[in-house]
């Protein structure tokens, strides 16, 4: 009697499929798609480029990227094959990589006679750094403010006649990028390559306005004197009177331009974004200074109001004060 044929699940068929295929692969495959599922399962856990670009140091190009990691930093990085190329050196043999890889140094760096000079350089900013690129591409670089102590490295060694003779053309190349670093900031060199300038400045000036504008509207209070409005009439040719609280719209432009436009550049846009003029009342609903944080923001504006007040006590009229105004805050 014949066994009954059994009934395989959708589950079951693909699995034997799945077999059957594997059996049917050559060794070189199956070594080929294991190594693949593997990348991509070492990838998940890696911080991600969100700009990329190159450099040009000297004569040298070095891919670099902007890095954001685990704790929401940027992270400025350069290729460690770029760096490589740009010191002249060959493409690493088997025990440079394998010593590379134990102690997490670029292979640049796998060198017994660099060792005394290397220091505490990769504990002060952190090891070898492996994150994913914008082309999904896992890769190898180290922070760039690391690539000037990287050339220190070589020259020091040189300057003690430690490097092997093969080793002195990569000296040079480390002098050459060296000279270069001085002339430029490696970190305004690798934002301006990536694209990454605009929204540093943007995500910078909003880290700015935290610190001197306050989110909540502080009580206010006198913070410019008397002795301030009293100098603006008398330099103006106007009358004062004593305690005088209501002063011509004209004012109000003066403090912009020696006051309000003195503090760090975009302070006072947002401040007429937050406090804008009710054409209503002919007036903003605040004075500005009580938007400014109490840390930061009204004990600048008050160490500002005071070199203002000295400067319009030492003029004659409006146009000398204008004249000492500018040559102290050029």
């Amino acid at each position: 009697m014949e066994e009954p044929t059994k009934i395989l699940s959708s589950k079951e068929l693909s699995s034997n499929g799945g077999k059957k295929r594997a059996a049917n692969l050559t060794p070189q495959r199956r070594s080929e798609i294991a190594r693949i599922a593997g990348s991509h399962k070492g990838k998940r856990d890696l911080p991600k480029s969100t700009h990329d670009g190159c450099i040009t140091i000297g004569e040298k190009k070095i891919d670099c990227w902007v890095v954001k990691d685990k704790n929401g930093n940027n992270i400025r990085v350069i290729s460690s094959a770029s760096i490589r190329n740009a010191l002249g050196l060959s493409n690493p043999d088997a025990d440079s990589r394998k010593k590379a890889r134990e102690e997490e140094i670029p292979t640049f760096l796998a060198s017994n006679a660099l060792k005394p000079y290397l220091g505490s350089l990769f504990e002060e900013r952190g090891v070898l750094l492996h994150f994913v690129n914008k082309s999904n591409n896992k890769t190898e670089g180290i922070d760039a403010l690391l690539l000037p102590k990287v050339c220190d490295a070589y020259l020091k060694a040189r300057r003690d006649n430690a490097l092997a003779p093969n080793q002195l053309k990569t000296a040079v190349e480390a002098e050459i990028i060296q000279s270069a670093l001085a002339q430029i900031g490696i970190t305004a060199l690798i934002d301006e390559a990536t694209g990454f300038q605009e929204e540093r400045a943007r995500d910078e000036l909003q880290e700015l306005l935290k610190k001197f504008i306050s989110e909540d509207l502080l009580k206010w209070t006198q913070k410019f004197p008397h002795s301030f409005f009293k100098n603006i009439y008398r330099l103006q040719g106007w009358k004062y009177s004593e305690g005088q609280c209501r002063h011509p719209s004209y004012v109000g432009q003066i403090i912009n331009k020696f006051v309000y436009e003195r503090l760090p550049h975009g302070v006072l846009e947002e401040l007429k974004i937050r406090n804008p003029f009710d054409e209503n009342k002919g007036r903003r609903n605040h004075h500005h200074h009580c938007l400014l944080t109490e840390d930061i923001g009204q004990p600048t504006l008050e160490r500002h109001l005071i070199k203002v007040i000295g400067l319009m006590e030492a003029s004659v009229n409006k146009e000398e004060f204008e004249i000492l105004f500018t040559r102290v805050f050029k």
